[in-house]
């Protein structure tokens, strides 16, 4: 892991800070680890009295297995993690893995009490925690819904509004996303998903781009805010 300054690699930390904090963690520095794509295991990133990890680029998979039935949750930037300290269930199976690249700094038990000081910054990491059951709820809400078709396109629709952009061609998304995994993200099986993606693209929703991202081409649901740039 490698030092940055805490302001540079987590800018919306930056944007709620208080004029006092901004001054206080200006020099604050923090370990960032760099990971490529595939399986990691981020209790080896949490030694010591590191108190969690935070997505600052890039996108997580964790999988969640039971017997007979599995599922995925995908953390984007700004979301928190510290699985070390999360009693799971006996009967499952919790593996995680990096899409591509992603980067993800730790916060220890003396930057965790400073920013805890200050009430503006506290109250974004723990708005951080909730927004993960948010989302949850929301991935949850959308694999009830009937049709493999509008799932799939509700799934890619959600992960855009936390890591696309807003393009000339439509929303772009920057992520290497298995028909696999995306199976995983809607409760359905890859042929479903390959499936759908085909009908998809045949009505102009969805289309797969030459480095293997995703753009999506129709209407955005009502609801959803995609940025033109993000930060």
């Amino acid at each position: 892991m490698v030092e940055k300054r805490l302001f540079a690699v987590d800018p919306a930390l930056h944007r709620v800070a208080s004029e006092s904090a901004r001054r206080a963690f200006a020099g604050a520095t923090v370990p960032v680890a760099r990971l490529g794509p595939g399986p990691f295991e981020p209790a080896d990133l949490t030694a010591g009295t590191v108190l969690g990890l935070i997505v600052s680029d890039g996108l997580l998979a964790r999988t969640v297995r039971v017997p007979g039935g599995s599922s995925v949750e995908l953390l984007s930037p700004r979301q928190m993690l510290q699985p070390s300290t999360v009693e799971q269930p006996s009967f499952t199976d919790t593996t995680w893995a990096v899409l591509d690249t992603a980067e993800l700094y730790a916060i220890d038990s003396d930057l965790g009490r400073a920013l805890a000081a200050h009430d503006e910054l506290l109250n974004e990491l723990v708005a951080r925690g909730i927004q993960r059951a948010h989302v949850l709820t929301v991935s949850a809400a959308i694999e009830s819904v009937v049709g493999i078709e509008k799932r799939v396109l509700l799934a890619l629709w959600q992960l855009a509004e936390y890591c696309g952009s807003v393009t000339a061609e439509g929303v772009t998304m920057p992520l290497r996303l298995t028909h696999e995994l995306l199976a995983l993200l809607v409760g359905s099986r890859r042929p479903s998903v390959t499936s759908a993606l085909a009908t998809l693209t045949e009505q102009g929703q969805v289309a797969r781009r030459g480095d293997r991202s995703w753009l999506l081409t129709g209407e955005c649901p009502a609801g959803i805010r995609i940025p033109a740039a993000r930060a």
